[in-house]
């Protein structure tokens, strides 16, 4: 068996585990840029994601049901662009990476109402958005956006982990 198994749930070239069948599955789309690549490529699991479902409470804890984590593990560049000119300086070089992740939820987790990422690396990057939608169209064919426009700086830095809300209206 090939592939890293213990992070199966943030690659989905790599995935090789078999998924709960009473758990359903939300894959996401997360656009990132002005991030320094090696930051990202090399990190792991310093980067993890959770969604929390915009409807649905988790009768033990009374919080909102929550997702398994997800990490930012392999991405594909897909662009490199020019930022502009600022009062005569060179343009500097930045790059959009688009992550694929998914994340197992419970069955009837509903819409995923929010992000929470949690940056344990090194470095601070710029989370444009975030796309989900459920695997099995049968359940939910809508997708979920988070524009997020925002820096997401490391844990140790500020003591928080940040949270995104997705821009639809349940």
């Amino acid at each position: 068996m090939e592939g890293n198994v213990s992070c199966c749930c943030g690659v989905l070239q790599t995935c090789y585990h078999l998924h709960d069948p009473g758990k359903d599955i939300i894959e996401g789309i997360f656009e990132i840029n002005h991030s320094p690549w090696s930051c990202l490529s090399v990190a792991g699991r310093s980067v993890a994601i959770r969604i929390y479902s915009s409807q649905k409470v988790d009768p033990k804890t009374g919080k909102g049901l929550e997702s398994e984590n997800a990490y930012l593990i392999q991405g594909k560049v897909l662009a490199r662009e020019r930022l502009p000119i600022i009062k005569g300086k060179i343009k500097l070089p930045t790059r959009i990476i688009k992550f694929k992740l998914k994340f197992e939820v419970v069955r009837g987790f509903g819409p995923p109402g929010a992000l929470v990422i949690k940056n344990r690396g090194k470095y601070k990057f710029f989370l444009k958005s975030a796309t989900l939608q459920y695997s099995n169209p049968a359940i939910d064919k809508q997708e979920f956006d988070f524009y997020c426009s925002s820096w997401v700086y490391p844990l140790d830095k500020t003591g928080v982990k940040r949270v995104f809300f997705s821009n639809q209206v349940c």
